[in-house]
């Protein structure tokens, strides 16, 4: 399952969310709207000190940003035939 760590304002975000949904994915999503900077504190020692939305991981595995996760994805869909 991923989980997704986003805001209101952020474009890529949505798009993390809406690719995930397009090819049937689990996902959850924490909008951190408001609380950014402490949540990207608690989350820094996890992400390579990521300060920008989406925030993204595989489970626990981080994987980066929307062109991360797409990239991911796609490749996990390509093992599949």
């Amino acid at each position: 399952m991923y989980i997704i760590y986003g805001a209101q304002h952020c474009g890529y975000c949505a798009k993390a969310k809406q690719f995930l949904d397009t090819h049937k994915k689990e996902y959850v999503y924490h909008d951190i709207t408001g609380k950014k900077t402490a949540a990207m504190d608690a989350l820094a020692p996890r992400t390579n000190n990521q300060r920008t939305v989406p925030i993204i991981f595989d489970n626990d595995k981080f994987i980066g940003g929307f062109k991360e996760l797409r990239n991911v994805v796609l490749f996990e869909l390509s093992e599949d035939f």
